[in-house]
């Protein structure tokens, strides 16, 4: 583990369109919070359902989940931010070696799901703020694989 990354999700609202649950006539719109209490938007847990088939990177992206809507929580807490970018970083290694290293475009649809609205965009800009000079290992493949057991909480 030679090679150092500097910890921090992209964060650019803008490179994509904001994110939406699939819906059709028969599906009512989904909520943009977290009603069930697990730390994951319910429209953005139907996104994952939906888009990704695979059961580890469904894992990785139900963490990277966590951690973007704990930086949307808690802009101003910076030991909550690192906790949060730590679980990003984690779910992304997990996405990362389940799509053998193809995670830009979830990464970003999701990104647009959580900053959604202005106040969520600059909740989120404010929090990557702890994050500056940051770093952390990059991960090989087995610590990628091994990234992919969720946490229980």
């Amino acid at each position: 583990m030679g090679r150092w990354i500097l910890v921090g999700v992209l964060a650019c609202g803008a490179c994509a369109p904001p994110g939406s649950a699939p819906s059709d006539d028969n599906t009512e719109e989904v909520s943009d919070q977290d009603l069930d209490g697990d730390g994951i938007r319910e429209d953005v847990a139907v996104w994952i359902q939906a888009n990704i088939d695979d059961e580890e990177a469904q894992a990785g992206a139900r963490m990277t989940a966590r951690g973007m809507l704990e930086m949307v929580d808690n802009p101003d807490d910076s030991q909550a931010v690192l906790t949060a970018g730590e679980r990003i970083l984690k779910g992304t290694e997990c996405l990362a070696w389940a799509h053998d290293g193809s995670v830009y475009d979830v990464i970003i649809e999701m990104q647009s799901m959580h900053m959604d609205t202005s106040e969520r965009g600059e909740a989120y800009l404010s929090a990557q703020s702890h994050l500056s000079g940051r770093s952390a290992p990059a991960w090989s493949g087995d610590e990628r694989k091994s990234a992919c057991i969720e946490e229980v909480e």
